[in-house]
């Protein structure tokens, strides 16, 4: 008997795709060509030109000129670069925008799926955004799933059978590797609620750091968390990257 596998485009798959594309760019440009607070002015839909504007760039300006090749093939947009202190899109902008969309697009692909693993007597499904735009359904096993690693991935997230939302320790496991190669968001589904943890801006040395001892002492706190908020409580103030929401469903 074949396995569920739906392979899904949304609207809001294919915007935060576009989104992260533009963001992999600003972070190049901040790290590799070390222009200070990069940003993207407004991007229509169908816009196939990009403006870029920092305030100063330490690099060589030539090497930044030559450079911008690099940064077209990356963006696949026209790119013009301006200096610039104006309004726009930064990183942290997009981080945001593009966890919204992404957080929007898998309650509505998991809702239905978590009724099912309730029905089913736990049998987990798994949900997969590529950098791509196309979303990955699948399902996994009896009260767990095996979460894949999949290249271009940027965010993963899977049902849980009724009774909570509290993420297992191979779920922050998953997680956080999934986080140190470029992913955006992770999450479980219930048909209680939702927990959702989502990157808000680069992830920090101290904020992976702080990640793996939860992960590394996850059973004696377990026994610490009352609920799913419990969690938030654990990453508040030694992980200012991420941004974790518990909502009833």
């Amino acid at each position: 008997m074949n396995k569920f596998y739906v392979e899904k485009e949304t609207k809001r798959a294919r915007r935060a795709s576009r989104l992260y594309r533009l963001l992999e760019v600003l972070e190049y440009m901040e790290e590799d060509l070390l222009c200070d607070n990069p940003h993207i002015g407004k991007l229509d839909e169908d816009e196939k030109e990009l403006s870029i504007y920092v305030y100063r760039c330490d690099g060589d300006e030539r090497s930044i000129v030559n450079r911008i090749r690099e940064i077209e093939d990356l963006a696949d947009f026209k790119v013009n670069i301006a200096r610039s202190i104006g309004y726009g899109m930064g990183i942290e902008d997009l981080y945001r925008a593009i966890g919204d969309l992404v957080e929007r697009d898998t309650l509505d692909l998991l809702k239905p799926l978590a009724i099912e693993t309730a029905k089913k007597g736990g049998i987990e499904y798994i949900a997969v955004l590529l950098r791509s735009g196309l979303w990955i359904l699948l399902e996994g096993e009896k009260h767990r799933v095996r979460m894949p690693w999949i290249e271009e991935s940027i965010a993963i997230a899977h049902t849980h059978p009724p009774g909570g939302c509290i993420p297992s320790r191979p779920d922050l496991e998953s997680c956080l590797e999934l986080l140190s190669n470029g992913g955006i968001l992770c999450g479980v589904l219930s048909v209680e609620c939702s927990f959702m943890l989502r990157l808000m801006s680069p992830l920090s040395i101290e904020c992976y750091e702080h990640f793996t001892r939860i992960i590394n002492r996850y059973y004696d706190l377990l026994g610490t968390v009352k609920d799913a908020r419990d969690f938030i409580v654990l990453f508040r103030d030694q992980c200012k990257s991420v941004n974790i929401t518990i909502s009833p469903l």
